[in-house]
């Protein structure tokens, strides 16, 4: 009774005959036209004369189990005819999916049909089911109505067979030497990535890259992205030339480090990137690697000769986790400390949390005397510029805040308030006001008023770099440069005696001088205005004492501390006593003495009032100081 059974079973068996085996490959052509072969270019179907050398121009008809039911597949890119069931007369892509066509020769003999089996039935003897169509610019979804020649195919068998890989060696790797294979092919400036990004949910350290590329391959290792394994990691990016015929994007994936390209994924190709891939969840701790190609010619193997460019990626692979790591330290020990809010430490200088992924994140630097805070640094990229930095912990991150030695060090002792510039565009220059901790000074604003002279190059904030002249040059040997500035809202109790400022001498070009002798006569003049100025420190000295480099200078006062005016007006005057030297400025620091101007008898607070000589009252916002018998304002107007 069993093998009865058996028997009968078998015998209900439907037994389909396919025209096409599996295991075979074959030429698609429209009906006898010698140039149109059907061949995979890019994400679409062109037609072009027949290359068998170019396996994109090959393709495999898979049977699926139903009459006459095939996957098409491309034995170039190893992708699938996607479905014909799409707007009329649109291009028919491909893609990953596999799609299940008819083939058949409906009411003719021996040319085919190929319509995708999503479309409720197949009928080829009015205008109703879309099939592969020869249309100008490449394979459309077209009617398939017996009769229309652009609708039927000739499909014949070639002798093509994939390359076999040579003794000792696979499609990915040379397994003596256990190395990544690097593809051959030609480069094409036309196609290329101009932005990488990896980020998403299993990504611990993400990548972002600006390529700037001028040959075949690169590999960029500047910085590495940190993927965990069972993650998911998003590929994205910009693209160039995306519309280039035949053009072909593959993102490949080696997440175990064995040299082998497991994965590969072919994303749309446009202007945008955008890709996942998935790290195997056994996959161990170690190095693995990202490979993106851009290949005009269809070829989308991992190894595969390469008509475009080609981006390498090596990556780190880690355990998962669901936390993210923040680490925050400082440049160097005995500069400054840092904290991150919320975590119940003193301020150290290193600091290690965790927190849940997307959570947002408050990091503070704190320098301290003789070192200036200028920004926090995340792998190669300055991020912010404050001492307080709040971001959303996405992936790990490694937090360096940086801090360099101020003007002078730790020389400069005591209160201060310091005028740093940054030249903009033109002749515009912003002026910041820092006090001796490196912090924004509330309340007082400087502006530059005029500079008037020539060879004075332009203002610098860091190193000399541009050198483009505010004012005209000159030959004179008596050059005299003036720069103006306007100072408000010092404290009336803010006397000054000692001012500093960094200068430097510079080359007719703009750089720094690297020898040879510049004397100068340099002076500050102080008033509360421009037509009211008295001279308040002045130098003879070589402006290039220290060939190469900036030089800090100390304008101090004869005559003891001077009580500012508001606003107080500052002015520097260099006379050049040589030939075809230029100088630059940045920066000018203004001391607090601890001493009152010689001959102050009295000082009104703010929250007095004071009787002039008619005995009225002024406004509590004024302060009045008597010296050598009369009285003044703090604007340096006499009251009489």
């Amino acid at each position: 009774m069993k093998k009865l059974f058996i028997i009968t079973s078998m015998l209900a068996v439907a037994i389909v005959s396919q025209a096409f085996e599996a295991g075979k490959y074959y030429v698609i052509n429209r009906n006898g036209e010698t140039g149109s072969y059907m061949y995979a270019s890019g994400n679409g179907i062109s037609t072009g004369s027949l290359n068998k050398s170019n396996a994109n121009y090959i393709w495999q008809l898979i049977p699926t189990g139903t009459e006459n039911g095939y996957y098409i597949r491309n034995a170039g890119t190893g992708q699938y005819v996607q479905t014909s069931k799409i707007t009329l007369s649109s291009a028919v892509s491909m893609g990953s999916a596999q799609v299940e066509y008819i083939v058949s020769t409906g009411a003719g003999t021996n040319t085919y049909f190929m319509a995708s089996n999503d479309q409720g039935g197949i009928v080829y003897d009015t205008d109703q089911t879309l099939g592969l169509n020869k249309g100008a610019y490449g394979v459309v979804a077209y009617y398939i109505k017996t009769g229309r020649g652009n609708s039927y195919w000739t499909i014949t068998e070639t002798d093509y067979s994939p390359a076999e890989p040579a003794t000792g060696e696979d499609e990915d790797v040379c397994l003596n030497v256990h190395a990544y294979r690097m593809p051959c092919g030609t480069y094409m400036n036309t196609t290329k990535m101009t932005r990488i990004e990896i980020s998403g949910e299993g990504v611990l350290g993400e990548l972002h890259y600006t390529p700037v590329t001028s040959r075949l391959w690169t590999l960029y290792t500047n910085e590495r992205a940190t993927v965990m394994a069972g993650g998911k990691v998003n590929v994205t990016g910009n693209l160039t030339g995306y519309n280039t015929t035949g053009l072909v994007v593959a993102i490949c994936a080696d997440f175990d480090g064995d040299r082998q390209f497991e994965q590969t994924v072919l994303p749309d190709v446009g202007a945008e990137i955008s890709a996942e891939l998935n790290v195997p969840a056994n996959a161990k701790p170690g190095m693995g690697r990202i490979r993106i190609r851009v290949d005009q010619n269809g070829n989308a193997s991992a190894n595969g000769d390469i008509t475009g460019t080609l981006y390498d990626l090596p990556i780190y692979i880690e355990e998962a986790k669901t936390d993210r790591t923040v680490t925050v330290m400082v440049n160097g020990s005995g500069r400054g400390t840092v904290s991150i809010q919320g975590v119940e430490a003193d301020a150290e200088e290193r600091m290690t949390a965790n927190f849940e992924r997307g959570a947002s994140i408050t990091v503070v630097a704190n320098n301290v005397k003789g070192y200036k805070f200028t920004g926090w640094k995340q792998g190669n990229t300055i991020v912010s510029t404050e001492k307080s930095y709040t971001c959303t912990l996405s992936e790990d991150k490694t937090l360096v805040a940086m801090f360099t030695p101020k003007p002078g060090g730790s020389e400069l002792d005591g209160e201060y308030i310091m005028l740093t510039f940054l030249r903009g565009s033109g002749q515009n220059v912003t002026v910041y006001v820092t006090d001796q901790d490196d912090n924004n000074v509330e309340g007082i604003i400087a502006n530059v008023i005029s500079v008037t002279g020539t060879k004075f190059k332009s203002w610098y904030n860091y190193d000399v770099a541009d050198k483009t002249d505010l004012t005209p040059t000159s030959t004179s040997l008596t050059t005299v440069r003036k720069i103006r500035f306007s100072i408000a809202g010092i404290p009336s109790d803010y006397y000054i005696e000692t001012i500093h400022s960094q200068m430097a001498a510079l080359s007719t070009t703009g750089s720094f001088l690297t020898s040879g002798s510049n004397p100068f006569r340099m002076a500050i003049y102080t008033g509360p205005d421009d037509t009211n100025l008295t001279q308040f420190a002045k130098i003879e000295d070589n402006l290039n004492k220290n060939p190469g480099q900036k030089t800090m200078w100390q304008f101090s006062n004869p005559d003891g501390p001077i009580a500012p005016s508001d606003p107080m007006c500052l002015e520097f005057q260099l006379v050049n006593t040589a030939n075809n030297c230029a100088s630059a400025i940045y920066n000018v620091i203004l001391h607090k003495s601890e001493n009152q101007p010689t001959g102050i008898t009295d000082i009104v607070t703010d929250s007095a009032k004071a009787a002039n000589a008619n005995g009225k009252y002024l406004e509590n916002s004024h302060v009045v100081v008597v010296k050598d018998g009369q009285k003044y304002l703090t604007s340096g107007q006499r009251i009489k």
